[in-house]
């Protein structure tokens, strides 16, 4: 009898040591060194996530990125650069999170804003011209995430996230005249992302 209350006893201590082991750790930090969205060619830039129920169902995170673009759009030569500002906040919900790995979905807002600028030739009554327009653009919308996470051990991860939104704000201002316009182009917005997080 003996016996048994000492393996219970031993049983019950190596049971609360796991749980309080595993409680899951508040706060994370991400690194995002690749990210693309829609034609954009790559991001990067830094999230902080926030669990805010005791078990780690719920989390607030908040991505901050920088998106870089120079692309040749035509046969004159032209070239397209445009550097943009991301924000991403948004709540995720996880269904799965275990010593191994976490899933979680979740609806995020984002929203861009950059400069855009063009620049090639334009001819004009048989003459060449060398041009340039300028434009600020920005675009606001909701967005669905799906997120996976791998851990390498209690504070460092590594994850990936794809998410789909649409485009409910895209606008745009001529710079030389002030003009704001609507743009008809990116109605849907993509995204996925690459995380290095450390979790404390």
């Amino acid at each position: 009898m003996k016996k048994i209350y000492a393996s219970l006893l031993i049983l019950i201590c190596s049971v609360k040591g796991f749980s309080q082991h595993t409680a899951p750790l508040k706060n994370s930090i991400n690194i995002i060194p690749v990210a693309t969205f829609y034609t954009y060619n790559w991001s990067m830039g830094i999230a902080y996530e926030r669990l805010i129920d005791h078990k780690g169902r719920f989390g607030v995170n908040i991505p901050v990125l920088l998106a870089f673009m120079n692309d040749g759009f035509n046969v004159d030569a032209g070239v397209e650069n445009s550097n943009r500002l991301q924000l991403n906040p948004g709540f995720r919900y996880y269904p799965v999170r275990n010593k191994t790995m976490t899933y979680g979905v979740g609806l995020s807002y984002y929203y861009f804003r950059g400069k855009i600028e063009y620049y090639g030739f334009g001819y004009y009554s048989g003459q060449t011209q060398y041009e340039s327009w300028k434009y600020t653009i920005w675009q606001a919308g909701p967005m669905l995430n799906n997120y996976a996470g791998f851990n390498i051990n209690e504070h460092f991860y590594v994850g990936i996230e794809v998410g789909v939104g649409v485009n409910i704000i895209n606008k745009g201002k001529v710079e030389s005249t002030g003009e704001v316009y609507r743009r008809n182009a990116e109605k849907e917005m993509f995204q996925t992302n690459f995380q290095i997080g450390y979790r404390f």
